[in-house]
């Protein structure tokens, strides 16, 4: 993945594409979900998950 540093006004049309792979460097908005609730094993799941001890949980029959 290539990494790009703009200050907004250079290149505004611009798209920046995530590779999936990489969803345990950012929070989205289903891991926010996670983090406000009140789900225990659901908050250290989604922490081990972003420091790389387990395996993202498989969603593609969900």
């Amino acid at each position: 993945m290539t990494c790009l540093q703009s200050n907004g006004a250079d290149s505004p049309n611009e798209i920046i594409r995530f590779n999936p792979h990489d969803r345990r460097h950012f929070i989205g908005g289903s891991d926010a979900r996670i983090i406000m609730g009140d789900d225990r094993e659901a908050l250290v799941r989604l922490w081990r998950e972003k420091r790389g001890e387990l395996e993202p949980e498989d969603l593609s029959d969900n």
